[in-house]
């Protein structure tokens, strides 16, 4: 985050950068939209303050044109999921021949939720619920084998037991990315991988109550704020 002045006009420029890995766009997009979530409530103390958002060209900001172009408009209310004929917008500084794809435009459809860490609840209808399936509900939320040959030979626990103990060690292995969206996303795959051999058809309608306990939506506005 950096500011900058113009000593002619006095104005000011508040500008928030985010890098990441193509296949981490969407935690770029919640770290952004959260960090400028909390620009905009300091912003709205200042009453009768003037300034307009804009998002400055991904393309221009890496070939470092001086005068790169803005993207302006309430465009982060916009998300790709409801732009589904375009893929790429041109970039007017280079007179279109160069194309930005609307991924670094726009947010996705579920940048506007905040992950939240998997609560206690959720491990303990999880476990209840999965039974023989948990070494593969484990292999799905990338639990190392290392973890399977440390379990001792003779373990008399419930399967129950074992698969709380086995999603602990999967919250405290990912930290952060332990988070709700995340375990309802392995349920579903295996939900999936059970229904198609014609297993415990159970299993999906005891955890769909997973999804109620999960995040609170909550809309985060703006990428970079022009003063």
């Amino acid at each position: 985050m950096t500011t900058t002045e113009n000593a002619t006009t006095g104005s000011g420029c508040l500008t928030v950068c985010c890098r990441s890995a193509k296949d981490r766009l969407l935690n770029l997009w919640r770290t952004l939209l959260a960090i400028l979530s909390e620009v905009e409530e300091l912003l709205s103390q200042w009453q009768g303050l003037l300034y307009y958002r804009y998002l400055v060209c991904p393309h221009c900001f890496l070939a470092d044109e001086p005068e790169p172009f803005h993207f302006l408009g309430e465009w982060y209310k916009a998300n790709i999921n409801r732009l589904p004929e375009i893929v790429k917008i041109a970039c007017p500084v280079s007179r279109g021949a160069v194309r930005v794809h609307l991924k670094l435009l726009y947010p996705p459809k579920n940048a506007h939720v905040l992950p939240t860490q998997v609560s206690e609840s959720e491990i303990q209808l999880v476990a209840a619920t999965v039974g023989q399936h948990w070494s593969v509900l484990a292999n799905i939320l990338g639990i190392p084998q290392q973890y399977f040959s440390n379990l001792p030979s003779d373990d008399t626990d419930s399967v129950e037991s074992q698969v709380t103990a086995m999603l602990r060690y999967w919250v405290e292995l990912k930290k952060e990315e332990a988070t709700s969206e995340e375990l309802q996303n392995a349920v579903k795959i295996l939900n999936k991988m059970t229904s198609s051999t014609g297993e415990d058809p159970e299993i999906t309608e005891r955890t769909e109550t997973i999804a109620s306990n999960s995040n609170k939506n909550s809309t985060m506005p703006e990428v970079a704020v022009n003063l």
